[in-house]
């Protein structure tokens, strides 16, 4: 309030706004602010800044027994030579990284409403197709093209996109810039057809089309684990440890898979989140009841809501943060067997903050797991019961090694009881 007591000064978005509380009047105030900036002052100091809050926030007091002082003398020594904050951010994270630890790091989230912005159609492209346009490999399912009207399957060819034509120079990609949610015209020569037509739809944006890459991964699998099992075993994959997973999990495993024998339960490629004594109160039930009628067919098993059969997990070295800590307590309560890939143990949590250029974050974890001998969690390495390791050449012929143990495993154990 000024000192009239009949302004009010506000400042919103727009900028100052001078509003009389008498007559309900307002106008914007005319203002310059100059400001000084000195990008090797501010990088020394926001370099002093997340040393010194690694130092009071690293979860561990012995900073896993690196010299700090040390490393923050020689990480400095290379400030002279930052010309951008990406650079910045990238020497931040070579510092925190000697510290040998999970959950850590900087880096600088840039953005400019001039960039690109692919989109897709939710298509395969033969990269083997020479001609004019792009042909078509397989669907994506779920995605654009995969609809019951689309004339576009495998064998098409896409000759242009909005009119504007696809040499044999060229791919696809640049013609689908900008075009994500918006109505897009293709002309496409159907696979037996002489004359190519038009046909209209919408693309979606990269992260649309990698949820629909992962439902389809997650689709392979539980059909393998069906084919493998002769449809004795379910399926279930853990994304994350988040409420949406976990509620994915439980209508999977209380719906699609409830009558199955077994379960298996794959958290490979987890990101992490903070889910681990739901899930393993979830795996942990023991039958003692049913409901059934009067000619003994059995309706419904106790505990209802939760897992009262053999399971087995599947892990691999990208279960992360709350992904590795879960297979650790599955092991170790024994609910079942762990197969898969060594685990790296990264059970900490991190304190993530915006630094004074708003782009640039930095974390450090500020709590760490100990187990019950006192050993911290982090860097301890969780060793399958069943080792096994997807190479590479088995996962381009379409194989999972891992899973394929894993059923064999759970199997095995289901008929020997």
């Amino acid at each position: 309030m000024a000192s009239d007591d009949a302004s009010l000064l506000i400042m919103g978005e727009h900028g100052i706004e001078n509003l009389n509380v008498l007559t309900g009047e307002s106008k914007f105030v005319r203002y310059e602010a100059k400001a000084n900036f000195d990008f090797r002052a501010e990088i020394a100091y926001l370099f002093d800044h997340v040393w010194r809050l690694t130092q009071t926030k690293f979860y561990d007091p012995q900073m896993h027994g690196v010299d700090w002082q040390q490393y923050g003398d020689l990480y400095r020594k290379h400030l002279p030579s930052i010309r951008t904050y990406s650079d910045f951010a990238e020497l931040l994270s070579e510092m925190v990284g000697d510290l040998n630890v999970s959950h850590t790091g900087a880096f600088f989230m840039a953005g400019n409403s001039s960039w690109e912005e692919p989109a897709s159609l939710g298509l395969y492209y033969d990269d083997r197709y020479r001609g004019k346009g792009v042909r078509v490999k397989s669907l994506l399912p779920g995605g654009p093209a995969d609809t019951y009207q689309s004339p576009i399957k495998a064998g098409a060819i896409i000759y242009s996109v909005n009119g504007k034509e696809i040499s044999d120079q060229q791919d696809i990609y640049p013609f689908l810039n900008f075009t994500q949610g918006k109505l897009t015209r293709l002309s496409v020569l159907v696979p037996g057809e002489e004359k190519a037509q038009n046909f209209t739809l919408v693309p979606i944006t990269l992260e649309e089309e990698s949820e629909l890459l992962y439902e389809q991964w997650v689709e392979q699998r539980r059909a393998l684990v069906e084919t493998l099992s002769d449809g004795r075993l379910g399926y279930v994959h853990l994304a994350a440890m988040d409420a949406a997973s976990f509620e994915q999990m439980q209508n999977d495993m209380f719906g699609l898979e409830k009558d199955k024998l077994g379960l298996v339960v794959d958290v490979r490629f987890n990101a992490g989140g903070w889910l681990h004594d739901q899930v393993m109160e979830i795996l942990s039930g023991t039958r003692h009841s049913v409901m059934q009628t009067r000619d003994g067919y059995v309706v419904s098993s106790f505990p209802e809501r939760r897992w009262a059969k053999p399971s087995i997990m599947l892990a691999n070295a990208d279960s992360y943060s709350d992904g590795s800590i879960v297979p650790y307590f599955y092991q170790k309560e024994g609910l079942g067997k762990l197969v898969g890939e060594r685990v790296p143990g990264t059970g900490t949590a991190v304190i993530w903050e915006q630094q004074q250029e708003p782009g640039l974050i930095y974390g450090v974890p500020q709590l760490g797991i100990k187990d019950e001998q006192g050993r911290w969690f982090e860097n301890q390495e969780i060793i399958p019961d069943i080792l096994v390791y997807n190479d590479p050449e088995s996962v381009v012929a379409g194989e999972d090694r891992q899973l394929a143990a894993a059923v064999e495993a759970l199997l095995l154990e289901i008929s020997s009881k």
